[in-house]
């Protein structure tokens, strides 16, 4: 498995879920229609890999996002049960990948 794109997620711009699902939109493409929920986010980053450029970052095989939450403990404080929705969300999507043979695909960096 090789690294990737790289893309941080500033907590000091997440303030609630809505300015989560606004940092998300901004920061990896997701489209104007985005669903805002973490049932939309899985799907959108089920598919970094799909080449339909529904995310504005896409990955070749064997590559990995980098995802940074950049203030995770600010975030914590903030928002605590978005760190954990956001493991859970990314676990959904790798575990997606691997039953389909490929290897994951968001490497998840809390700083």
């Amino acid at each position: 498995m090789e690294g990737g794109p790289y893309v941080a997620l500033k907590a000091e711009e997440i303030g609630d879920w809505d300015a989560f699902h606004t940092v998300c939109q901004r920061a990896l493409g997701f489209p104007s229609g985005y669903g805002r929920t973490m049932t939309a986010w899985i799907e959108l980053m089920s598919s970094l890999r799909s080449g339909d450029g529904r995310v504005g970052v896409q990955l070749p095989p064997g590559e990995m996002l980098e995802l940074e939450v950049v203030g995770v403990r600010l975030l914590r404080e903030r928002v605590p049960d978005l760190v954990e929705a956001l493991v859970d969300a990314t676990a959904v999507v790798n575990r997606r990948f691997i039953e389909d043979g490929e290897a994951p695909t968001i490497a998840l960096i809390f700083s």
